[in-house]
């Protein structure tokens, strides 16, 4: 009976092009699993030596008092969101300008139990490369080749499960 129901849906999905939209809507449900619906309340998701070594790694100065270059956040970007999964920066950035105000920190936006886990590890990898750098250019070599950046937006065939935790 479920081979039946499977193949009469595969038919339907056939006749009507339909088949081509599944992959979309799986990748976007897959998606949906990292962000949030609400804003979380704020906590410091990103350790204060994130920025001391990108701080170091780009030749800034770090200061107590100073405010952290406007750029960062644009290789934060980089570094972090467009790496976890494809199209995640896009709909975290949807999501703050749907629901949130431009004060919002975008893992404001992340699911407590997926989106928030995945920038944590991944940030505890990034965090280790930069300690053991001593260049910019070689520390985004060697994060490119352990987490390469995921395009902006899914293609059609993409497999969510590229992208899962393995259990």
């Amino acid at each position: 009976m479920a081979f039946a129901k499977v193949g009469i849906i595969a038919l339907v999905d056939e006749a009507t092009g339909f088949q081509y939209d599944r992959p979309r809507r799986d990748l976007e449900q897959q998606l949906e699993k990292f962000l949030s619906e609400n804003l979380r309340k704020w906590v410091r998701t990103f350790p204060s030596d994130y920025f001391k070594h990108l701080c170091r790694l780009r030749g800034v100065e770090l200061r107590a008092d100073m405010k952290l270059p406007s750029y960062f956040g644009e290789l934060t970007n980089k570094l972090v969101y467009r790496r976890i999964a494809p199209g995640l920066l896009k709909k975290l950035k949807e999501r703050k300008a749907e629901r949130g105000s431009p004060s919002n920190k975008l893992f404001s936006w992340l699911s407590e139990d997926v989106g928030l886990r995945a920038v944590l590890v991944h940030l505890g990898m990034v965090v280790g490369l930069m300690k053991i750098n001593s260049d910019y250019k070689t520390f985004e070599r060697q994060l490119d080749g352990i987490a390469p950046i995921y395009p902006a937006d899914p293609g059609l065939f993409d497999n969510p499960a590229d992208w899962e935790e393995p259990k």
